[in-house]
């Protein structure tokens, strides 16, 4: 009996590391305490960045991605980053496996189709459209908190109308 009660709690602490390692506490789509969620739906959302002249950001991630749930804790918690992306785009978070439906330039697409049609296979992978919400550009795979600023200002300012990010990151930007 007493192995039993040891054997139940060893587990339950695996249980909880796991779960907490894994982002449980958080949820899949992060960002509560960065303040870059909120209720809008993705059409609403799309409606904000014209309203406002903003541009969007799609974070688009998978619930079983662990690459993703690093990019919610640390990037997406990063000061810089939350300052950058609330002073100048709309972002919306958009799992590239759901069902739910949206509508884009005046086409249904479930979220997964959306994904789909920007061309994006991996997560996590990172959406750019205008304020009318044509599409810039998809930036795949994971972007740590140093780089990303970088990648927030050279959309924002529009410098990937004048020049290739390669250049400008050789001019020290």
């Amino acid at each position: 009996m007493k192995n039993s009660f040891i054997a139940l709690i060893v587990l339950g602490v695996l249980i909880a590391i796991t779960f907490v390692a894994i982002g449980g506490l958080e949820g899949n789509n992060g960002n509560s305490e960065s303040g870059l969620n909120d209720k809008k739906t993705f059409n609403e959302k799309l409606e904000l960045a014209k309203s406002s002249n903003k541009k969007v950001l799609v974070s688009v991630y998978t619930d079983w991605c662990g690459w993703c749930k690093k990019m919610d804790r640390e990037t997406y918690k990063n000061e810089s980053v939350i300052s950058e992306i609330e002073n100048n785009f709309v972002f919306i978070k958009l799992n590239a496996e759901s069902n739910d439906e949206l509508t884009y330039q005046g086409e249904k697409y479930t979220k997964a189709q959306f994904a789909a049609a920007f061309g994006i296979k991996g997560y996590p992978a990172t959406l750019f459209l205008n304020s009318n919400g044509e599409p810039i550009t998809v930036v795949p795979g994971y972007i740590d908190s140093e780089m990303f600023p970088k990648i927030l200002k050279f959309i924002s300012g529009e410098i990937y109308l004048k020049k290739t990010f390669e250049k400008y990151l050789e001019e020290g930007n």
